[in-house]
C-alpha cells in the first residue's frame, strides 16, 4: 500500500496503527511485522519513523519509491 507522507502522518495522529513487514511467501495476504511507525516529535517538527531516537523521517527495511 502506497501512502503519501501527509497522509500516512495524519493517519498516524487519528490513533491509526502502521507496522512494517515482509509479505510471507504462500502465505496469502500474513506478513511477518518488523516495527511500529510511529510519530516522534522533537523540537516541534513532527517526523514518522520506526524508532523513537529518530531525527528525521527514518522508516527502517522500508524501499523508497
Amino acid at each position: 500500500m502506497l501512502i503519501d507522507r501527509k497522509d500516512l502522518l495524519e493517519r498516524i495522529k487519528d490513533g491509526k496503527k502502521f507496522v512494517v513487514g515482509v509479505r510471507k511467501e504462500f502465505w496469502a495476504g500474513t506478513f511477518d511485522e518488523a516495527k511500529t511507525v510511529q510519530l516522534v516529535t522533537r523540537d516541534g517538527k513532527d517526523f514518522i519513523a520506526t524508532r523513537a531516537e529518530a531525527e528525521h523521517d527514518e522508516l527502517e527495511s522500508v524501499p523508497v519509491f
